[in-house]
């Protein structure tokens, strides 16, 4: 074999090598190119997920950065779409999700970005020229897409949007777009949209006051659990008194935050961050510890016992271990079911299906039930008949309103006497003066809490004003 030919084959095999070789390549690009579009896809609408969503806005907003075009970040939820879960199952909310993101797609101005963010809530990213582009597109919308067919079935929906105003100018200055700031602005819209859930089709705009929210809940969680861990939440306790007897009678335990940055909080600020998280459950449940260890102060020390009410969340109703822990805790400190009063919004009675049982089975653990701010708005007389209340706390707001004449008198008088005849008792809060005290007085109404006796006060001033049983 001459040279000549031996070259001929190694390069016949480089070359065959070489066109195998990008055969390969291309297979594997296109290969990628599907894998790709499966990951960035969303299983159940086939939209771009969250984080092919954020990529993509970040493009956009790179190569648009000197333009300064406006953009908004809309966050558009589905009003309790667990209706129809709950309904129709699973299998057709799914089918509904992947005919809206459908119909969404068909909407969408030009230039404008589309994604499911999770469950059933979506995500747009919208150029404008003013505000009323973006309010015009969405009530649009919402008339669009209030009926959904599927399967020959039409559900009625409602939506709530909200919309966090993105001006490129923002960030002309930088060479890059952090996807870190598009979540950002995502979450912005989120809060934004939370102010608008409660009212049907609608929608609010992030601004200054939710900002202010925003950093308070971020700074709020991200202390929660040290603060736990370190007590620094502080147990207060304002004393209840038989007006006739002028004697403390018994207590409510009032949680405060006392911060080693910010000094205290009032609960106002944490507490419906806590509801929302569930952290209200460990915070809760460390209340009722810190009353338990005080009762059994009280008891190891020979002094008299009075029933500590404790404010508890609704979201305890939800969960199926609450009774155990409560059993768990007594026993644990050996204290009498009796000398603990839990304490429930008038609200939280009404919230749940299983409401009428669960308070059945927590009155036959022996546990003593208070419903608190009474006649704040959504009393039933009928949800007096099914559950077992010991206690009726009427809401300051009937105190508020004696001075418009006598109706809210009459009111007052007829609850006091309708608890009686149920074995239940009345106790009024908000008390601040005589003449009020002389009035519940007048119709009946044997305790009281308020400034007028005593503010809400630290352990050590509630044990001696206790013991010596002093009058303000």
């Amino acid at each position: 074999m001459n040279d000549g030919y031996f070259h001929f084959i190694i390069l016949s095999l480089i070359l065959l090598l070489g066109i195998v070789l990008c055969a390969y390549i291309i297979q594997m690009h296109k290969f990628n190119q599907k894998l790709n579009q499966f990951t960035d896809r969303d299983t159940i609408t086939d939209l771009w997920n969250i984080n092919k969503f954020v990529y993509e806005v970040s493009k956009v907003l790179i190569e648009n950065k000197h333009q300064k075009m406006n953009y908004a970040m809309v966050s558009i939820n589905i009003n309790k779409f667990r209706y129809v879960i709950e309904n129709y199952g699973y299998e057709y909310g799914n089918l509904v999700l992947k005919q809206l993101a459908v119909s969404l797609t068909k909407m969408l101005p030009s230039k404008a970005l589309l994604s499911r963010h999770n469950g059933d809530r979506f995500v747009l990213f919208l150029p404008f020229d003013n505000e009323h582009d973006i309010t015009d597109y969405l009530s649009k919308m919402y008339i669009k897409l209030e009926y959904c067919t599927v399967d020959d079935f039409t559900v009625r929906l409602s939506y709530s949007s909200g919309i966090y105003l993105y001006k490129l100018d923002h960030h002309e200055q930088s060479s890059t777009i952090s996807e870190k700031d598009i979540y950002l602005s995502i979450d912005k819209a989120d809060l934004a949209r939370a102010q608008a859930k409660n009212t049907v089709n609608s929608y609010a705009f992030f601004n200054k006051e939710i900002q202010k929210r925003f950093m308070n809940e971020k700074m709020v969680e991200e202390n929660m659990e040290h603060a736990l861990s370190e007590k620094e939440f502080i147990i207060y306790y304002q004393p209840k008194y038989d007006i006739f007897q002028n004697k403390i009678v018994g207590a409510e335990a009032l949680v405060r935050w006392n911060t080693k940055t910010n000094g205290f909080l009032v609960p106002d600020v944490f507490i419906p961050v806590f509801e929302k998280n569930d952290f209200i459950i460990e915070l809760d449940f460390y209340v009722l510890e810190e009353v338990c260890k005080l009762i059994r102060y009280w008891i190891d020390h020979g002094i008299s016992v009075v029933p500590v009410s404790v404010n508890q969340s609704r979201n305890h109703l939800r969960k199926n271990d609450y009774l155990k822990r409560l059993d768990s805790l007594m026993k644990k400190y050996q204290i009498p079911k009796t000398m603990i009063e839990l304490e429930l919004t008038e609200s939280a009675f009404m919230d749940l299906d299983n409401t009428p049982q669960f308070m059945n089975d927590m009155s036959e653990m022996g546990f003593l039930v208070s419903m608190d701010d009474f006649g704040s708005g959504y009393s039933s007389l009928n949800m007096l008949n099914q559950i077992p209340i010991n206690t009726l706390k009427l809401d300051k707001c009937f105190l508020n309103e004696l001075a418009d004449g006598r109706r809210t008198s009459i009111i007052m008088k007829k609850i006091v006497e309708m608890a009686d005849r149920l074995n239940m008792q009345v106790i009024c809060e908000g008390v601040e003066n005589l003449a009020q005290v002389e009035f519940l007085k007048s119709i009946g109404c044997n305790y009281a809490q308020g400034y007028y006796y005593a503010k809400p006060m630290p352990v050590d001033e509630f044990r001696m004003r206790y013991e010596t049983n002093l009058f303000r």
